[in-house]
């Protein structure tokens, strides 16, 4: 659980778990945040090229080797050390300090651990775990109360610039990826489109641990490592140190058998986008909290099934028993439409009889 990202219950980030303190009545989890800062520290590549820049105007270089290699070789006869012993920052900076030359610096921008207080285990509403890091979800407010936000039920409409970027946490506290933008729907209520990410992890080579191997140790300056690769590979036309750097220095590399070093990089990749209601949000502060999981939420409505097109077996069953129910309706026995001809016959006799009987009586 080190390192999971703590978010209060309105989605404010408390910050990360550093460790935790148990007491006879109550287990701590113990914060840190994290700080950016400015700092200044040597600049070895600038450093490297005054120092050859020195010696050059002084006593020269023989010529038979690279200015970096008698540089080298300058320092180890000046700084007593064996033939072998490699050069670092170390070095040139005593160097540098023994010939009163200034030490060039630059600015970096670095980032720090800070303590963030703590908080109480009872705290806790869930623990999430996902492949895109891990999440302890508080049921109090602490941090929002921290920042004077005002706590409000309804969560408020905001927009794609607003919400574009913000992490998705679902309802059993596991980051499930980021928000994309916001939806405005036509015979729809307005909602959110998620991206569902994944993690992809390669090994890649170190463009930036090779550099740093090759400069300032066999190599001025990057820009002479760069004039010389465009000119061991005959590349013709304009290039920016960037793309010799990213599309040459490997090929180049290759075919001066150096050895590249690599490393193991993890990139978010989207899996799916998903558009949800404005009403499964939970909150919104640093990061978005869902009302659902995410299960819940990707899986699909279920909808009416559509009656089946009967087969030719089934539409000769059906015929089958619509005859068989014909068959079965009962008949008027013979005997009863014998007795309604008889009948019939009778009546006709009768009229007959009566009409005979009126024309005698007429005569």
């Amino acid at each position: 659980m080190l390192d999971s990202i703590v978010v209060d219950s309105e989605g404010y980030i408390c910050g990360w778990v550093d460790s935790f303190e148990v007491e006879p009545d109550k287990i701590l989890v113990h914060l840190y945040g994290i700080e950016k800062r400015r700092v200044k520290r040597p600049d070895e590549e600038r450093l490297v090229k005054e120092l050859i820049d020195v010696l050059s105007s002084g006593r020269g270089f023989l010529g038979r080797r690279s200015p970096i290699e008698e540089l080298h070789n300058r320092i180890r006869e000046e700084l007593d050390l064996p033939s072998s012993h490699p050069i670092t920052l170390k070095e040139l900076i005593r160097f540098a300090d023994m010939r009163g030359i200034t030490i060039p610096v630059k600015t970096e921008e670095i980032e720090e651990r800070v303590e963030q207080g703590s908080v109480d285990w009872n705290l806790i509403e869930k623990i999430g775990v996902s492949e895109l890091g891990k999440c302890i979800l508080l049921r109090e407010p602490i941090e929002a109360k921290r920042r004077g936000v005002e706590i409000t039920e309804k969560v408020p409409y905001r927009g794609t610039d607003f919400l574009k970027g913000r992490t998705v946490i679902d309802s059993e506290a596991r980051i499930v990826g980021s928000a994309k933008k916001f939806l405005l729907r036509i015979g729809a209520p307005p909602g959110l489109l998620i991206q569902l990410e994944k993690v992809k992890r390669m090994e890649l080579p170190d463009l930036d641990e090779l550099v740093s191997r090759l400069v300032p140790s066999r190599f001025k300056s990057e820009r002479d490592l760069y004039r010389t690769v465009a000119k061991d590979l005959n590349l013709k036309g304009r290039f920016t140190s960037s793309e010799i750097k990213s599309r040459y220095l490997i090929p180049w590399a290759e075919s001066k058998n150096i050895q590249i070093p690599k490393k193991v990089e993890e990139r978010r990749e989207v899996a799916q986008e998903l558009p949800i209601d404005w009403s499964y949000i939970r909150k919104i502060g640093d990061v978005i909290l869902l009302k659902e999981t995410i299960e819940r939420l990707t899986k699909p409505e279920e909808k009416p099934r559509k009656p089946e097109k009967p087969t030719r077996a089934v539409e000769e069953e059906l015929k089958e028993e619509e005859e068989e129910e014909a068959e079965e309706v009962p008949e008027a026995p013979k005997e009863e439409e014998e007795a309604e001809e008889k009948e019939e016959e009778r009546e006709e006799y009768l009229r007959d009889e009566w009409w005979r009987e009126y024309l005698t009586s007429e005569e």
